[in-house]
């Protein structure tokens, strides 16, 4: 009986590879021929919408999805039947290696194991869940979260679940693996990406992926008044009793009387009409491009509804109560949040003086105290310089931003004049990944205080963010910690930055911007983390290191030699990530 299965898996094997265009085109069609689900022949019964996307040829696909619509266990059947009926090496990310094994064992080898066409094709010799041989083609399954274990694999495919919890440097790792990869004659891109993500903040991840992309939704057309739409939990949600915004409506809302939770309903943002028996209808559905012209990305915004009978209204609203604010919009609903603990506030910028300025020439003709810096140490390394003009107060001045480069001679001289020249008491820089600046300007500073700073990881909440060392001139920032810290003191206005240097505003502007907090869900409970995108953002950690060197002045003065106690506030640091030890 064994065998006679076998022979028949390789004859379906064979056959698969005879019809290797078909099975491209119509990828549907054989992941129906050749997979199960349950015992039973795999089909897309009430996750009609997945057809498209697995049929989707196009190389670059972002899909921006919410949980409980079945996607992982679809990109996980994508990767499968790629491996089988093409020459393929495939890369599955996921964001990290113990979580990506994991899913190749318990997931992934059960999809190879259900089909007779897979199992024929499985070397049995390899035995590492890290990597999963089929016929011709490797699929290797690799975490992104600081991890190298793929950086040396070439590949034709990339395929990243959950990007948006991914380490971004290391993802463009794995993309510069598919640079010899056959090149897409429409678009002129070589290989293949197929990201599958919740996404988090705006314009970040999935997020900015799928707002360059052609912006495909799946659009219901309700049976009364054939208007064609793309219903919206905040606009067209009616809850039976309840009057308000649904932005408005929140978990002590769910078990007020008034309100019929029960008998939520989507309604026609037309007519009215409850959309319920449209929407479970798949002729009355359809993916939908905002912007078919672009070619260079193809794009799926996936909701709850667009799998409605196991995502009911109520039950999305009912949600509320096991979901922060964020949580629900990014997990339930599919959409990105934004807000004053995730993101740094560009509406800061809006109170921008003059009265802060003060250049180098003006500072050596004034008379200044308790003046810290906080500097981003690179080949350009930022800076800023500021402070308190009141005692007590909570708010920074900024009277200076700007650059210096390697290229003008040796960094410690060129710190050294801003020291001197704006008679700073404090200094802060990044310790990594060379110290010996750190060193040099530490033994040329009597009358002040210079301190490298180094990431460290809290391994409990009662430790303390910043720890610093005047014995060493190191002082330890948990990473995270510190960033949420000094983003929180941004958005309250804190900080007042020089209007008269727009230039450099200009910059500060894109570079907070590339600043996000991430919060992840996971089995261990919720933790956060500001990942590394890969784009430019010093000013970001120069601003966070002038924070530090303001902690350090204020609550820590009492440890400290030498130091010039200056007027208080909390704030703290965080670095760029060179020489990060968290």
């Amino acid at each position: 009986m064994a065998l006679s299965v076998k022979l028949q898996g390789f004859s379906d094997r064979v056959a698969a590879i005879a019809d290797r265009s078909t099975a491209m085109t119509r990828l549907s069609e054989w992941m129906q021929k050749n997979l199960r689900l349950n015992g039973r022949p795999y089909n897309f019964n009430k996750h009609e919408m997945q057809r498209a996307i697995a049929e989707d040829q196009h190389p670059h696909k972002a899909v921006k999805k919410c949980s409980q619509v079945g996607l992982t266990e679809l990109s996980l059947r994508i990767a499968a039947a790629l491996a089988a009926v093409t020459r393929s090496r495939i890369i599955y990310v996921f964001p990290s290696a113990a979580f990506s094994q994991k899913v190749s064992a318990d997931r992934f080898l059960p999809i190879v194991k259900d089909s007779p066409t897979l199992s024929a094709m499985q070397h049995n010799e390899v035995k590492s869940s890290a990597m999963r041989k089929l016929g011709n083609s490797t699929v290797y399954f690799v975490g992104a979260s600081g991890t190298t274990q793929a950086i040396s694999i070439p590949a034709t495919h990339l395929i990243i679940d959950e990007e948006d919890f991914c380490d971004m440097v290391v993802l463009g790792q794995f993309n510069a693996r598919l640079r010899h990869a056959e090149e897409d004659p429409k678009t002129g891109l070589r290989g293949v990406r197929q990201r599958f993500s919740t996404p988090t903040i705006p314009n970040y991840g999935v997020s900015k992926h799928f707002n360059n992309s052609d912006q495909k939704s799946y659009t219901v057309k309700c049976s009364k008044c054939n208007t064609t739409q793309i219903p919206d939990y905040y606009n067209d949600f009616v809850i039976p009793g309840y009057d308000g915004a649904m932005a408005m409506f929140d978990k002590t809302d769910l078990d007020n009387p008034k309100f019929e939770v029960a008998k939520t309903y989507i309604k026609c943002n037309k007519c009215g009409k409850d959309l319920w028996k449209d929407l479970i209808d798949p002729s009355r559905r359809a993916w939908v491009a905002k912007y078919p012209d672009r070619i260079m990305m193809s794009g799926y915004q996936v909701s709850p509804i667009d799998v409605p009978e196991y995502n009911k209204a109520a039950a999305i609203v009912r949600q509320l109560e096991d979901f922060t604010t964020q949580d629900h919009r990014n997990f339930v609903l599919g959409k990105e949040h934004e807000d004053t603990n995730n993101s740094f506030l560009q509406s800061v910028f809006a109170n921008c003086t003059d009265a802060s300025f003060l250049s180098l020439a003006e500072a050596k003709q004034t008379t200044l105290s308790g003046i810290i810096m906080g500097v981003d140490i690179g080949k350009v390394s930022h800076y800023f310089i500021g402070k308190r003009p009141e005692v007590g107060g909570k708010r920074i001045d900024i009277i200076a931003i700007g650059t210096i480069s390697i290229s003008n001679g040796p960094l410690a001289e060129q710190l050294q004049v801003l020291i001197n020249g704006y008679n700073v008491h404090l200094t802060v820089l990044d310790a990594g990944p060379d110290f010996s600046t750190p060193q040099t300007l530490i033994a040329d500073n009597l009358h002040g205080s210079v301190y490298g700073c180094e990431y460290y990881r809290k391994v409990a909440a009662s430790y303390s963010n910043v720890m610093p060392d005047p014995e060493t001139g190191v002082v330890k920032a948990d990473r995270s910690g510190t960033l949420t810290d000094t983003m929180r003191a941004h958005n309250s206005g804190h900080f007042r930055y020089p209007a008269a240097q727009v230039e450099e505003v200009k910059e500060v502007k894109l570079h907070l911007e590339e600043t996000k907090k991430v919060t992840k869900v996971g089995e261990m409970g919720d933790s956060s983390s500001f990942p590394k995108t890969g784009k430019a953002d010093h000013y970001a950690h120069a601003l966070n290191y002038l924070k530090i060197a303001d902690e350090i002045a204020h609550e820590h003065s009492t440890n400290l030699k030498g130091v010039a106690v200056m007027p208080s506030v909390t704030c703290v640091v965080i670095g760029s990530g060179r020489g990060q030890r968290s």
